[in-house]
């Protein structure tokens, strides 16, 4: 069973790349245990096995290239603002999709636009995009929406909710590449630790 306090302790002993690979690699996702009450090993891997095959089928993508992150992973928040924020009724279920095909269409997507209009988040954008990533947020603004992919997470959701019960909100982050996504996750790590410390 994971245990949060356990897993914050860890957080500190080990070092950025030995607590991602045992958390985000290898262990089960909290959410599972403690919010749906998933006992065994392959009650696990049957309801991954679901929740990544929603995902492939609705967005095509490989089966493996999506994963839930952050407080619904590890059941506290790495973001350096939420001081390990423990997930809780008003939490939301992070989930990443790695793929550049979906990545890089939806930057030519916002090159085009952006050529003929004004974007008031523009250095938001710069910033997402030069990070390798993009999430449901930034692709539905004033800027730009992309109701395509937006339909789609929509549906994802839909799906999860009823074929594995999940009810929180969801939101998603799309990645160029297993390298951006593991770049950023390290970083979030590194940077609570930081904030932590000086603390």
């Amino acid at each position: 069973m994971m245990e949060t306090t356990e897993i914050i302790e860890n957080l500190y002993k080990m070092k950025t790349e030995e607590f991602f690979f045992k958390y985000f690699v290898k262990s089960p996702t909290w959410y599972f245990e403690k919010v749906l009450s998933i006992t065994s090993q392959q009650e696990e891997i049957d309801m991954l096995d679901i929740f990544r095959s929603i995902i492939s089928k609705k967005l095509d993508i490989d089966f493996g290239n999506s994963q839930i992150v952050g407080s619904a992973k590890i059941g506290f928040s790495l973001n350096p603002n939420k001081h390990l924020k423990q997930f809780d009724d008003d939490s939301d279920i992070d989930i990443a999709i790695i793929s550049e095909r979906i990545f890089n269409d939806l930057w030519k997507k916002l090159l085009e636009e952006s050529a003929s209009n004004y974007f008031i988040n523009y250095a938001r954008y710069s910033s997402c995009i030069f990070k390798g990533y993009l999430n449901d947020k930034t692709l539905s603004t004033d800027d730009f929406t992309d109701i395509n992919i937006q339909n789609s997470f929509s549906e994802i959701s839909k799906a999860l909710r009823y074929e594995l019960s999940i009810q929180h909100e969801i939101n998603y982050r799309i990645y160029k590449d297993w390298r951006s996504f593991n770049i950023y996750q390290k970083k979030s790590i590194e940077k609570i630790k930081e904030k932590e410390v000086e603390k």
